[in-house]
């Protein structure tokens, strides 16, 4: 993609952000949006790039979506400014594209937005009714030229949590061309899938990986190929992974009644898996040091409930200490204060 902006204020251009995934659409900016699905899909890539050269590029699943910013194009970007002018050229890997339809169409738009003196709009098909008006985006025909064996449909990397995980999709086109598949993490090789392995499955497919500390902020790629060629690579970085397997309850003080148990929600940053479940074991103690209570639960992960019942439990404060297991293997261990008040007003007397 080239683009060449005239520009007869170029000392007053807005130039504000130069590393890459910044708020670059605050500047003066070109935008390009391809969308390489069916149109009522609504999945399309953003890419944003200012005079300077800092690209945006984003992942949308429709207008209203929040931008995955965590996506990585591959894009390759050159801005240059020039008398009177500034120009973008942008190439783009077919294989950084969220490509569902193999054969065609797809739609794109270009845009700018123009800040040197106020803002100004402007795009290749006017009016819209903004950048994002799906409706407005040209067609793109020929793609089938580009000889794309397959496109994905329904991708999906799950709900990321440490231990098993698993991404899923479908595939459109020719299925047969899928010979392997490969998940890496952090630039590392985390898990690969030869063509007998993926002939298996029917229906949607499923790579199943697991994640372990230290996966926190690392950028996670799924690349499927034909033979050594990569048709697809889909990419997100691990940025919602919490640094502790095990957490702490949502509040440190609570309210201890002789008709209810106490009911405490821990949270587990880690699923059990195909293998051995995971198991919480926990001991409290007074002030005093004196255990006062012990147990042990069981839970598919996510989280685990305690309940502390009246008869073994009186105000006061205690610590709280959890140890995390699957199987024999410690994953995790914390301490936690806890307080347990015979009613809402005791601290404040």
């Amino acid at each position: 993609l080239g683009v060449r902006c005239e520009e007869p204020f170029i000392d007053k251009m807005a130039v504000r952000h130069r590393e890459r995934d910044s708020d670059v659409w605050q500047d003066d900016v070109v935008e390009f949006m391809v969308m390489p699905c069916p149109r009522d899909v609504g999945l399309y890539v953003q890419f944003c790039v200012n005079p300077a050269g800092a690209l945006l590029d984003g992942a949308l699943a429709g207008p209203a979506a929040r931008l995955e910013r965590g996506y990585d194009s591959g894009a390759e970007v050159k801005a240059q400014v020039g008398a009177g002018e500034w120009s973008v050229e942008m190439r783009v890997p077919l294989a950084g594209l969220p490509v569902q339809s193999w054969q065609g169409p797809w739609y794109f738009h270009v845009a700018r937005s123009r800040r040197a003196v106020s803002q100004s709009l402007t795009s290749l098909q006017t009016p819209v009714s903004g950048f994002h008006d799906l409706g407005a985006y040209a067609e793109l025909t020929g793609i089938e030229a580009l000889g794309l064996p397959f496109g994905l449909s329904g991708f999906s990397l799950g709900a990321l949590m440490y231990g098993g995980n698993a991404c899923s999709f479908a595939v459109t086109g020719d299925r047969s061309r899928l010979t392997g598949a490969e998940i890496h993490i952090g630039g590392q090789t985390r898990q690969v899938f030869d063509a007998p392995a993926l002939a298996i499955q029917t229906g949607t497919v499923r790579l199943p990986f697991t994640l372990v500390p230290g996966d926190q902020d690392q950028a996670l790629r799924v690349r499927l190929l034909e033979g050594a060629r990569v048709v697809q690579e889909r990419s997100a970085v691990l940025s919602g992974l919490p640094v502790d397997l095990l957490g702490a309850p949502s509040a440190p003080v609570f309210y201890l009644s002789p008709q209810a148990a106490v009911e405490l929600e821990i949270p587990v940053h880690v699923q059990a898996g195909d293998g051995a479940s995971l198991r919480l074991v926990w001991e409290a103690r007074d002030e005093a040091g004196a255990v006062v209570g012990d147990g042990e639960t069981t839970t598919p992960g996510r989280s685990v409930r305690l309940r502390l019942y009246w008869p073994r439990w009186r105000p006061g404060s205690y610590r709280l200490a959890m140890v995390l297991r699957r199987g024999d293997a410690e994953l995790a261990r914390r301490e936690v204060p806890l307080r347990l008040v015979l009613n809402p007003w005791e601290e404040m007397r």
